[in-house]
């Protein structure tokens, strides 16, 4: 008898050897977040809203992904309209510029000081620290590349490709983030990222009190920082932009005192980090759908 690791393996390697060639339909994305999912964790989904990474591979490969409501979110200029209407303001991280084209692009005198990122793709970035030389050759290629067909997530599908510039906010060259994963609405933990140059990053994961959670996701944990004076409003704030979602991610960046809202994620990670430690999955599964206080 054939099996299921072995089937599993067989149906990766099809998917991975066929990629480019698989249809791209609703079903053919669903085949290709399948396979990803596999291979990250080992096992088929299940149903979705038991586990974190079930609930994401769900909102990731099916219907919902193509809400508009997902979709507006997913632009970096967009996602600003729905943070000032919903929120105030006074919450957006400031632009500088939205730059439509690639020769606007190039023509653009950028500030000697400035953050650079495509609106139609995530994990992208150009820091300008002190008048250092573009790479408009990066540029360029984020306006040749379609998101959606790099990674078959749909609620990128369509969307014009833009750069945006803004500043560095907080005079940081690498602002640290504070990430508040909400499910209907609710904030139910926070991610403390610390981004230090040229060092290790490292992960905090903490309650909507400041206290420290036993898990966590690709990264070890270290001891959180002083609990930023602004939480509480930065949780309310979370709670009002993820209201009409399933479950997202609202992230900002604080000096403690005053923050800015820097995205909404939809997908954490695509759905593919792991638990750090493995073993402490069951408890945050049951701590973050409603079982554990």
């Amino acid at each position: 008898m054939i099996g299921r690791k072995y089937i599993r393996r067989i149906y990766c390697s099809f998917i991975q050897t066929h990629r480019k060639s698989i249809p791209k339909t609703q079903l053919g994305d669903y085949l290709i977040h399948l396979e990803r999912f596999m291979s990250a964790h080992g096992r088929l989904p299940r149903k979705p809203f038991r586990s974190l990474h079930d609930t994401l591979f769900h909102i990731k490969a099916g219907r919902e992904c193509i809400d508009p409501m997902r979709c507006l979110v997913s632009d970096k200029e967009h996602v600003k309209r729905y943070i000032s209407e919903t929120v105030g303001e006074q919450y957006n991280s400031p632009t500088i510029a939205v730059l439509r084209t690639l020769e606007e692009a190039i023509a653009y005198k950028y500030p000697e000081r400035c953050v650079i990122k495509p609106t139609h793709m995530s994990a992208e970035i150009t820091l300008r620290k002190g008048g250092e030389e573009i790479d408009l050759g990066k540029i360029a290629g984020w306006f040749e590349t379609d998101y959606y067909d790099l990674t078959r997530e749909r609620n990128y599908k369509g969307l014009s490709p833009k750069v945006i510039v803004e500043p560095f906010v907080f005079d940081k060259d690498a602002p640290d983030d504070y990430r508040i994963f909400c499910l209907n609405g609710v904030p139910k933990f926070i991610f403390f990222d610390e981004n230090i140059e040229d060092s290790a990053n490292f992960r905090c994961v903490l309650d909507i009190n400041w206290q420290q959670l036993p898990f966590s996701l690709k990264r070890e944990q270290r001891e959180p920082p002083e609990k930023p004076g602004c939480l509480k409003e930065m949780l309310e704030v979370a709670r009002r932009l993820s209201a009409p979602f399933s479950f997202i991610r609202v992230d900002f960046y604080t000096d403690g005192t005053t923050f800015h809202v820097g995205e909404l994620t939809n997908c954490h990670a695509a759905a593919m980090q792991s638990f750090v430690p493995r073993e402490s999955e069951a408890f945050a599964n049951k701590y973050i759908f409603g079982e554990v206080k």
